[in-house]
């Protein structure tokens, strides 16, 4: 994408859901980007990948009932800039799609304004080269 004329190099980020969250991760370990975010995702726990994402502020998004503790604590142990939106009373699956049990439209709404408030924060007002 940075070879791209329309797109600036130094404004890129990645979020994932589910199964893509980790992967999501690994791809902001392995690259230089501004942000990732992660949204209802199993954490992985390898040292090697948390080392890759000292640079790249993290936004975890969650339902209540996932377990954060683990992934909280090596995030920290490795300095990586991790910030976590936790919906309370829902569980996972509860961003959509619309019409499923598990949507609950407040906490999505709750939860898209806390990605689009940390992707304008660390994305879109990142420094230009």
């Amino acid at each position: 994408m940075r070879g791209r004329p329309s797109v600036l190099p130094n404004r890129l980020g990645v979020v994932g859901w589910g199964w893509s969250g980790g992967q999501a991760l690994a791809l902001a370990s392995a690259t230089s980007l501004q942000a990732c975010v992660v949204c209802d995702a199993p954490l992985p726990s390898e040292p090697g990948l948390m080392l890759g994402l000292r640079e790249t502020p993290v936004l975890g998004v969650f339902a209540g009932k996932d377990k954060l503790s683990a992934f909280r604590k090596l995030a920290a142990a490795n300095q990586v800039p991790c910030k976590f939106h936790v919906a309370d009373g829902v569980h996972p699956g509860f961003m959509g799609p619309p019409g499923k049990n598990t949507y609950a439209h407040d906490a999505a709404e709750d939860a898209w304004f806390a990605i689009y408030n940390f992707l304008e924060k660390h994305v879109e007002d990142a420094r230009p080269e």
